[in-house]
């Protein structure tokens, strides 16, 4: 009999600390995952699953430069090419002011250099980007118009561009020029490996 009380009261503790350990593991789950969305709702770390650039993860850094990613609010041109298509890539970080969707290129130009897009692609200071031929259509076959310039970008101009990752990039071969403001700046933690 008092065996039975003993286990009987063994088996309790044991499923009282389960619980007890389950309670505490979940209440660690909801606190990080809020702590992991308000991070990412604050737009510091953003995880990339479009094709323009390598998917991955990304984090907010410094200034924005020749060659580095960053986040940006389309252009007006853009906007309307976006609506024309009706292109929705909506992502907790892809929301603009208006209800536009965000873009993340790679940086292909700024102000003072000399840039040509045409249809051998975006060339900056007289090197072409690779892989920025514009084809006029979208992976879908929609139409896309090419944009063409010559010229030195002035202040708050710039170019982005694929990083080479996707050749049906939606950036300034169709769009052109975009200006620096609520542009935002940011490096890859971690990226996936680049198809061959």
């Amino acid at each position: 009999m008092t065996t039975q009380r003993s286990r009987s009261r063994k088996r309790k503790r044991e499923m009282t600390k389960k619980l007890h350990d389950a309670v505490l593991l979940s209440a660690a789950g909801l606190m990080l995952a809020g702590l992991v969305f308000s991070i990412w709702d604050s737009e510091l770390i953003i995880i990339n699953t479009s094709k323009s650039v390598l998917p991955g993860l990304y984090v907010r850094s410094g200034h924005p430069s020749r060659g580095g990613y960053v986040r940006l609010c389309p252009s007006v041109t853009a906007m309307q090419i976006e609506h024309e298509l009706h292109y929705t890539r909506k992502s907790a970080w892809s929301e603009c002011d208006g209800g536009t969707t965000a873009l993340l290129k790679m940086l292909a130009a700024v102000p003072g250099d000399d840039v040509r897009v045409d249809d051998d692609g975006i060339t900056v200071n007289g090197s072409l980007i690779p892989h920025t031929r514009p084809f006029g259509y979208d992976r879908d076959g929609q139409r896309l118009p090419v944009y063409r310039l010559e010229r030195r970008l002035q202040a708050d101009e710039y170019l982005v561009s694929t990083d080479g990752t996707d050749i049906y990039s939606f950036d300034s071969r169709y769009f052109g020029i975009v200006h620096g403001a609520g542009m935002t700046a940011y490096r890859p933690l971690w990226q996936a490996e680049k198809e061959k």
